[in-house]
């Protein structure tokens, strides 16, 4: 799938362009289920703040508390982070 810069609002803190970047990253990290060649500390930073994960501050804890194991990532991927990311506020 292919994320389109138009699909996406900008702000004044960060533009379109940098939204469907991140969404095309994170797909393809998925896709790689959880690689982490595919998670690097540019990608960590936009990730940690997004899903409401805000409290985790260190890259290798974060990719430990949800990558390392198939119940980690289903964790990750609960209700309440998909609900975050599916109903966020546009002007961020």
């Amino acid at each position: 799938m292919k994320h389109c810069t138009d699909r996406f609002t900008a702000t004044k803190w960060e533009g379109a362009d940098k939204k469907a970047k991140f969404a095309r990253q994170f797909i393809q990290f998925v896709q790689s289920d959880f690689a982490k060649g595919e998670f690097p500390q540019t990608f960590y930073v936009r990730l940690a703040l997004t899903f409401g994960h805000i409290a985790h501050y260190d890259l290798h804890r974060f990719y430990r508390e949800f990558f390392t194991t198939t119940q980690d990532k289903v964790r990750f991927h609960q209700p309440q982070a998909l609900a975050h990311l599916l109903t966020g506020r546009n002007p961020f």
